[in-house]
C-alpha cells in the first residue's frame, strides 16, 4: 500500500465519519475529528463516559495526519521564515530604542512580562473550574504510513463498521408506474476466508452469495453486484420478497464450503503429517538420554519439557483448516439476471 493508497483511503474516512477538514496539503491532512471518530481513534472512554452521562457537548481533538513527513518538514520552514523575520526585526528595534535613551515603563509588581494567552472555554472549565491552557488549541501530529499503530486503528474502525450491511439496489425516478411497487430479491453475501494452515499456510476469501427466495448459490458475488448503484435507503414504493431465515442461509453457506473444501487435493495436509512425524522423532531422540537421569525431580522436569515440545510441534505442523467470516450483507436487488449471469 502505497502513500497515495493511504492518503484516499484517510479522507474517505474522515469524510464518511463528518469530521471537518481545517487544511489540506498533499503531505499532510489537519482535521478536526467528529464525535464518531473521536471515540474510534482517541482511546477516551471515560472522557466520552462522562460526556455521554451529563450531556455535555463534546470537545473533539485535532490532529495533523502526515503523509510526507519530508515534505511536511519543508512547508513547516517556510511556515516559519516569516515569524522569524519578523521576530528579528521587533529586537531590532526594541535595541535602537533603548540605545536612544528611550525610557522604560517599569513592571507592574506581580504582574507577568508575558502574560500567557486565554485559555479556551473547556469541558473541565465549565463544570469543574478547573483551567486546562493549551486544550483548545493544541493539534496532535501522527505520521500514517503502512504498518503504522494510527493507521491500523483506522483499518479497523472500517473493519467493525464494514462487518455488516443492508443495501437495496437504487431505482431511477419514475421508475415504477402511479399504481403498484417494485420487488426486490433478496440476497445473503458473505466474504469467507479460508486457512488451510499448517506449518506453511495457504489463505483464500470466497466471496458466496445465497438467494433468500429459491437458496441458490452463487461464486463471486460481491463483484457481481459492485458496480450496481446501491442505496442503505429502502426507495419509496418498493418491497421485498418473502425469504428464508438467515440460520439457514448461513448454514447453507457453511455446508457449500465444506463440500467445496473436501474436494481439494489435501497432500499438503498428508506431508504436513510426515513432517510432524520426522520432528517429533527428532525431539524424542535428543531426550533419550536426559530421560536415564536417576534423579527422579530432574526427570520429571525433562519429561514436562519433552511434552511441551512436542504441544508446540503439533501446533505448529497439524494441518488445520480455518474458516471466518470477514464481512456480511444483505442486497435487495432488482433484477436477478444481474448475478446469476
Amino acid at each position: 500500500m502505497n502513500q497515495e493508497q493511504i492518503r484516499q483511503f484517510v479522507r474517505q474516512y474522515l469524510q464518511a465519519t463528518d469530521c471537518e477538514v481545517l487544511e489540506m496539503h498533499p503531505a499532510y491532512l489537519t482535521v478536526k475529528l467528529s464525535p464518531e471518530a473521536d471515540k474510534e481513534l482517541t482511546n477516551r472512554p471515560y472522557y466520552w463516559s462522562f460526556v455521554e452521562r451529563t450531556g455535555a457537548d463534546a470537545e473533539t481533538m485535532t490532529f495533523t495526519y502526515i503523509f510526507d513527513p519530508a515534505a511536511y518538514e519543508a512547508v513547516e520552514a517556510q511556515r516559519k521564515q516569516p515569524h522569524q523575520q519578523a521576530s528579528l526585526g521587533s529586537q531590532r528595534g526594541q535595541a535602537a530604542r533603548v540605545g536612544g535613551g528611550a525610557a522604560q515603563a517599569s513592571p507592574v509588581p506581580g504582574q507577568l512580562h508575558n502574560p500567557p494567552a486565554q485559555t479556551g472555554d473547556t469541558i473541565l472549565g465549565r463544570y469543574f473550574g478547573v483551567s486546562v491552557p493549551g486544550v483548545g488549541a493544541r493539534t496532535l501530529k501522527e505520521t500514517l504510513t503502512y504498518g503504522s499503530a494510527k493507521l491500523e486503528q483506522m483499518f479497523q474502525a472500517v473493519r467493525n463498521r464494514g462487518r455488516f450491511v443492508n443495501l437495496y439496489e437504487d431505482m431511477p425516478q419514475n421508475a415504477v408506474g402511479p399504481v403498484g411497487s417494485a420487488a426486490y430479491t433478496s440476497w445473503l453475501g458473505v466474504n469467507a476466508l479460508v486457512e488451510l494452515a499448517c506449518d506453511r499456510k495457504r489463505s483464500e476469501l470466497h466471496s458466496l452469495g445465497i438467494h433468500l427466495s429459491t437458496g441458490e448459490i452463487v461464486e463471486r458475488f460481491f463483484d457481481r453486484v459492485n458496480l450496481l448503484p446501491l442505496t442503505p435507503k429502502l426507495p419509496a414504493r418498493t418491497h421485498t420478497r418473502e425469504m428464508i431465515s438467515l440460520p439457514r442461509a448461513a448454514a447453507e453457506i457453511e455446508r457449500y464450503l465444506e463440500q467445496k473444501i473436501s474436494r481439494y487435493d489435501h497432500t499438503w495436509a498428508d506431508e504436513a503429517w510426515s513432517r510432524l512425524e520426522e520432528e517429533l522423532a527428532r525431539v524424542e531422540s535428543y531426550y533419550v538420554d536426559l530421560l536415564k537421569e536417576e534423579d527422579p525431580e530432574v526427570r520429571a522436569k525433562t519429561e514436562e519439557q519433552l511434552e511441551r515440545r512436542k504441544e508446540e510441534l503439533r501446533w505448529q505442523y497439524e494441518p488445520k483448516v480455518r474458516i471466518s467470516v470477514t464481512n456480511c450483507g444483505l442486497f435487495h436487488l432488482l433484477s436477478d439476471a444481474k448475478v446469476t449471469l
